[in-house]
Parts: C-alpha cells; sequence; structure tokens
C-alpha cells in the first residue's frame, strides 16, 4: 500500500509535458523604473457586496467585464467545508454603482452532476474575462478527505456571467489527480491559453502554474517552488517572457522572528522559475494580492504582521527592489487583538458608518461578525484573502473577506502626489470619471 501511495504522489507533483516556447500576453507598457515618487490612494469608496444568505462568507475574486461592470465570485455557507457551501457571484452596476444580489451558481450537488463525480464540498473560486469576452471560473471540489485532496473545476460563461457551461473537471496531474486548489488572479497568454497560478497541500506545500487551453485541457504543468512553506502564488508580468510571483509562506520564522512573504521569478515565460527568496514583506501564513500600476509596476495588498490577521495594507515595489507601504485599509494594531464583545462591536460601528449600504445591512454585518468572531465574551478582527485588479479607467478593485462575515469591495484611484492626506480619510468618488483610460485590462491580460 506505501508504494502505491509514494508512487501516486511522485505522479500527482510531476510535470505533464515540457512547457512549450510561449509568451505572456503584456498590453501594457513596459517602462523603465521611475524615481520614487509619492503615490496618494483617492477617490475611496467601501462597499459589502454579499447578501445574509450565507453565515460565513471567504475568498472573494472579483473581474471587469467588456461591458464595463464588475463581477465578484466567493463561497459561502455555515462553516468552511461545510456541505452547505456554495458559490456566488454578483454583478456592480458602473452607472448606479451598486452591487446586485448575490446569484447561487455552483453548489455541491450541482457539480456533482455536472463533473459526475461525488462531490463533498466546494471551497475557492478565481475569475477573468480572456481576449475574446469568455469569462472562465475555476474553482476548488473536494470528494473525500480534507483540502489535500482537493481537484480544480472549470466553467465558462459566454453572456459575462449570466450563464455557465457545464462544470470540467481538470486533469492536473496523470494518476490521482488531487491536491491542486486555486486561489490566484488567472493570466493569458499570447496564443490565447490561460495560466492558473494553483498550488498543493499533499504531501507538502508549493505552487505550480497550469496552462490550460480553451477547452480545458491541462497543456503543461510548471513548478514554482518546492517543500513544505510555500503556496497560494499570484503573478505579476513585466515583458513577454518575464514575470514574478508573491507567494503566501506557511514555514516557520526566521532568526528575527518574523515571517516574510515568498517572491519567485521567470525569464522563459513561465517555463522555468527561480528559488523562492524572502522580500522585506512579513506574512502571518496569509494569501497576498497583486496588480500592477503604469508608473510603479507592481503593486500589492497584504497582511503585513507575523500573527493574525487585523492589519491590511497596500505596498508599492520600489525602484531598489524593496517594498513600502502606501496606504492602510484596516489596522486594529493600537486595539487589542482580542477584545470585549461590547468594544468590538463599538469597533466595528464605527467602521461600517462609510460603508455604502443601508442602515439594516451595517448592522447584519455587525450581528454576523459577533457571532463568526466572538467567544466567551472575546473577539478578533480578520482581514483576509485580498484580491486586487486594475480596471479600464486606472481605478482599483479591491475584494477581501471582512470578519468572515462579508465581502468587502474598496475601489481607490493611486495618483502621484506631493503630499500625503491622512490615512483612512474618505474622498468623495466623482461619478463621472475623468481618470485617462489604461491599456491595461482588468481581466489581468498581461
Amino acid at each position: 500500500m506505501g508504494i502505491v501511495i509514494a508512487f501516486g504522489v511522485a505522479f500527482a507533483n510531476s510535470t505533464l509535458t515540457p512547457a512549450p516556447s510561449h509568451q505572456f500576453s503584456v498590453p501594457h507598457p513596459v517602462l523603465p523604473p521611475p524615481p520614487a515618487p509619492t503615490h496618494t490612494v483617492t477617490r475611496i469608496k467601501s462597499r459589502i457586496i454579499n447578501d445574509d444568505s450565507a453565515r460565513l462568507v471567504h475568498a472573494p475574486a472579483i473581474a471587469q467585464l467588456d461591458s464595463g461592470g464588475l463581477i465578484a465570485t466567493w463561497w459561502g455557507g455555515s462553516r468552511e467545508g461545510g456541505k452547505d457551501v456554495k458559490v456566488f457571484t454578483s454583478f456592480f452596476n458602473p452607472d448606479s454603482l451598486t452591487w446586485d444580489a448575490p446569484i447561487t451558481i455552483l453548489t455541491a450537488k450541482n457539480t456533482q452532476s455536472q463533473t459526475l463525480r461525488y462531490i463533498r464540498k466546494l471551497g475557492n473560486a478565481v475569475i477573468a474575462q480572456d481576449p475574446q469576452g469568455i469569462l472562465h471560473l475555476f474553482y476548488v471540489s473536494v470528494s473525500f478527505g480534507g483540502w489535500a485532496a482537493s481537484a480544480i473545476n472549470w466553467s465558462t460563461s459566454f453572456d459575462e456571467g449570466q450563464t455557465w457551461t457545464a462544470s470540467k473537471r481538470l486533469i492536473t496531474s496523470p494518476f490521482l489527480n488531487l491536491s491542486t486548489l486555486v486561489k490566484g488572479t488567472p493570466i493569458f497568454y499570447q496564443d490565447g491559453s490561460i495560466g492558473l497560478p494553483v498550488y498543493h497541500e499533499f504531501a507538502g506545500k508549493f505552487g505550480e502554474l497550469l496552462r490550460v487551453n480553451t477547452s480545458g485541457e491541462v497543456l503543461t504543468k510548471t513548478r514554482m517552488s518546492k517543500g513544505k512553506h510555500s503556496l497560494q502564488p499570484v503573478i505579476h508580468i513585466s515583458s513577454p517572457t518575464h514575470a514574478s510571483a508573491l507567494m503566501r509562506y506557511a514555514g516557520p520564522a526566521d532568526n528575527t522572528g518574523n515571517k516574510r512573504v515568498l517572491q519567485t521569478t521567470t525569464q522563459d515565460a513561465g517555463a522555468h522559475w527561480s528559488e523562492p527568496t524572502f522580500i522585506n514583506i512579513n506574512n502571518p501564513n496569509s494569501a497576498v494580492a497583486l496588480a500592477h500600476h503604469n508608473t510603479l509596476g507592481k503593486i500589492g495588498v497584504f497582511n503585513d504582521i507575523n500573527a493574525n490577521r487585523y492589519r491590511l495594507k497596500l505596498y508599492q515595489h520600489n525602484p531598489d527592489k524593496q517594498w513600502s507601504t502606501t496606504y492602510s485599509f484596516e489596522d486594529k494594531t493600537q486595539q487589542a487583538q482580542q477584545i470585549t464583545q461590547h468594544d468590538y462591536e463599538k469597533s466595528l460601528q464605527n467602521d461600517v458608518r462609510q460603508y455604502k449600504a443601508t442602515d439594516a445591512k451595517k448592522t447584519q454585518i455587525v450581528s454576523r461578525a459577533v457571532e463568526n468572531m466572538c467567544e466567551n465574551d472575546l473577539c478578533e478582527f480578520q482581514y483576509d484573502y485580498p484580491y486586487l485588479i486594475q480596471d479600464n479607467h486606472n481605478q482599483y478593485h479591491l475584494v477581501y473577506t471582512w470578519n468572515k462575515s462579508a465581502i468587502k469591495h474598496i475601489s481607490f484611484s493611486l495618483n502621484p502626489t506631493t503630499k500625503l492626506p491622512p490615512q483612512h480619510s474618505e474622498e468623495i468618488r466623482s461619478e463621472s470619471s475623468t481618470a485617462p483610460t489604461s491599456p491595461l485590462t482588468t481581466d489581468n491580460s498581461l
């Protein structure tokens, strides 16, 4: 039996075929690194996407549609790994600047009927629209065991998410086909194929890049890291052949007591990746997000602490190859990591005042956060699983999990300035954007 398991693990971790010659699609211009400028986050608006149909919600993703709106997806249920977990979508109307009521698009039951496999639970989903206007949804399912026994399913929409094709299970390894999960934003190649950053949790934790054609067939699988401590890669592409990826770190602290985000690079369009190294941002075993800025290059969102997830900040990558903080979206550093329920409710009620939501919805999400994050009159703050994109008006859209109880959407701009405003200041967003159109599309067609 041990021989069979070892044989299966070896095949599950093997590369399907050597990566052929190919290049990334790069619609944004490749510019030389500028002097280190000061940038300000402006035009900030905060919204809540989900409704109260699920007690716990998590792992959001977002994409811009060709029609100008946005689509978001996430999972929700009574608990993580619960049999009642569903995958939801919602649409953002660019005219009313509001999110529509969420729609359930996937359950364990309908995934089972579509894939003709027993499905026990659903997990993370990511979404992107390709240059032909087709939406691609990749999501995790488990038939038995825990997340280490996951598989990835793929579904497409030809009408911007109104209807979806039957799900197809990706074949990511020639034997067992287990332990492949998604979190990072899909990217695209010049030939139209999809680059899907994935990770494994069985017999180790490491990142990989799948190259998938438009028929849902895995063309190549390339290892991005190895060992037991790296997962959930996100990719930033700087040329048709060069890219870097950041990864969540699940290992021990270094000799200074810090845990840091991991980075790896490629110079041949993902066929090979460098040995991962640490960057200067702390990481409490939490997901990270990356996007592109036309003058800054890489920008990212991180839980930049060693433990817990009570802080979420925007960083920019500087010409000196270091990262510096630009803005704080959430920060409970000045408060105890665990506070009394009374003080917790008071703090959250103050936070939600700025959100574009009804009073009833604000009350509901605070109540749900107390239900999810408090025990024995002690509560914790948690802001995690960021996912960041840029739209075609140079505006950014960040979604993340808010205290396990809400999917929060923050829209903002990032502009050069010589004077920094107070952080957390809420600036009025112009309803008719005057920002120049960006050559970068929000589907991350890099």
